[in-house]
């Protein structure tokens, strides 16, 4: 198996694991409508406990309040704002002055992107990842929780800062070979 074959497998395997997440993110907006639906509905009949059982469960405690519902809106505009970063970078979707970046040879704009990953977008994500790793990590290991009868699970909103910027990092190592193939390639392909 040839390392052009092996990059387009992966790239596949990107685009398909893409999709999904895009669907899954379709389906937690969705969930957040009718969270914020319920939240208004309840507390414009001035109802502070929605529903409430014995035993405690993962996130919600024992009951799911006006406050959890609140909180909720934290953890889906988590996923749904920082998974589709590398979505967005692979579909060349991200900022940038493309009308100049555009009328570029295809060399150059692999020179471009090549230089953007090499000082700015990978020096950000080897600081940005282990700093938001730790904090997620001391927030586990604290227990950190709502103070007002909201959810449980703090570290949960703040893990999706590594786990989105760990799969841009991946992104970019799969599309570095191919742009250095750009980059050195004799011929000029528009």
């Amino acid at each position: 198996m040839t390392a052009l074959t092996t990059l387009s497998k992966i790239r596949g395997i990107i685009r398909r694991a893409s999709d999904g997440m895009m669907q899954l993110l379709a389906i937690l907006v969705l969930a957040m409508m009718l969270a914020i639906a319920v939240q208004v509905v309840a507390s414009r009949l001035g109802v502070n406990s929605i529903v409430s059982w014995q035993n405690s469960v993962f996130l919600f405690d024992r009951a799911i309040t006006l406050n959890s519902l609140i909180e909720l809106h934290w953890y889906f505009l988590s996923a749904i704002i920082l998974l589709p970063i590398a979505t967005i970078w692979a579909d060349d979707a991200h900022v940038r002055v493309d009308f100049i970046y555009s009328a570029l040879s295809s060399r150059a704009q692999a020179a471009i992107e090549l230089i953007g990953h090499f000082l700015f977008t990978l020096p950000f994500l080897i600081m940005c990842i282990p700093a938001a790793w730790n904090m997620t990590l001391v927030a586990y290991s604290r227990g950190e929780r709502s103070q007002d009868d909201g959810l449980l699970e703090r570290f949960l909103v703040k893990g999706m800062i590594p786990l989105a910027f760990g799969i841009l990092l991946i992104l970019i190592a799969v599309q570095l070979p191919s742009l250095i193939r750009r980059l050195l390639s004799r011929r000029n392909p528009s």
